[in-house]
């Protein structure tokens, strides 16, 4: 029963820097919405709270500021983001020591790296080229949030994207959420199946931290595969590469390589069929190097 408590413990505490990460978030945009609601109310000089029309131009301001700023607030937290987890998970994961990232990458490492993690750009567009058909109006919902975070358009939440959050949020899930994970799992005599529990709660937190179901969704089929990559090669390094090369890839070069492809059920299904292919080609890549 002692052992039964302590891994709940730790089960939750994995938890704990999604939840942590979610309310930051949050406070960012209560925080702006407060900054935009007083400049709002300087620039409409006698603001009176009981005129409906006041109010309604005060809120399409703010609402037109956050929009504004979107791309600029998703960069802040993912600046605040990557030095409060980076610091919690030096100091609480044993301070793990700063080594060279060409070690990382050592025989079959790299392009295993590349080829799988392309592959799941692949799922994950697949993944949102099927959601348009056999859940529309949660699709429609996720592509309204893309739209409001500035993705792909507004060069705070590229650089946000592209280069931050395949550290911060690499550190965050596969770093401290996997670290807690384990500890749940250590006492779990069949290590196999012990790494698959852990890594599947990193990645349900990984889901969540996205706030929406679609991209939740495929969150968490993405945090599995860089998981594993995370485990295969023990080290953050390559977890971090894949999330680059993800985002990169998702926001660069995808939209010209299926700009030719017809969009329909059957073309989204092919997409996924390729992607599990390619997935598979970098797993079975992996088996010829030794690391």
């Amino acid at each position: 029963m002692k052992n039964f408590w302590k891994n709940t413990g730790w089960t939750l505490l994995c938890f704990l820097p999604v939840l942590i990460s979610i309310l930051v978030q949050l406070l960012l945009g209560v925080m702006l919405s407060v900054v935009f609601t007083i400049v709002g109310m300087i620039q409409l000089g006698a603001f009176d709270p009981t005129d409906a029309a006041m109010f309604q131009q005060l809120n399409e301001y703010v609402l037109e500021q956050a929009a504004k700023y979107s791309g600029a607030m998703i960069f802040g937290y993912h600046i605040i983001a990557l030095l409060g987890f980076g610091l919690w998970y030096y100091f609480a994961c044993g301070r793990p020591k700063i080594t060279n990232p060409i070690k990382a990458f050592r025989g079959t490492a790299l392009p295993t790296v590349i080829i799988f993690s392309f592959g799941l750009c692949l799922f994950a567009n697949a993944f949102v080229l099927i959601a348009q058909y056999v859940a529309p109006n949660a699709m429609a919902a996720y592509m309204e949030l893309m739209e409001a975070a500035g993705m792909g358009v507004d060069i705070f939440a590229i650089l946000a994207s592209v280069l931050l959050a395949p550290i911060g949020e690499e550190i965050l899930c596969r770093g401290l959420t996997y670290y807690y994970a384990q500890k749940a799992v250590s006492r779990m005599n069949n290590r196999h199946v012990a790494f698959w529990i852990a890594n599947s709660l990193q990645a349900i937190g990984f889901g969540i931290m996205h706030l929406n179901l679609i991209q939740g969704l495929y969150a968490f089929i993405l945090g599995l595969g860089i998981g594993w990559l995370r485990e295969r090669y023990k080290s953050l390094y390559p977890a971090m590469l894949a999330h680059f090369v993800v985002n990169f890839s998702s926001t660069f070069i995808m939209g010209y390589l299926l700009a030719p492809i017809p969009e329909s059920f059957l073309s989204a299904v092919l997409l996924m069929v390729a992607s599990i292919t390619v997935c598979a080609i970098g797993v079975l890549l992996s088996r010829k190097g030794e690391v």
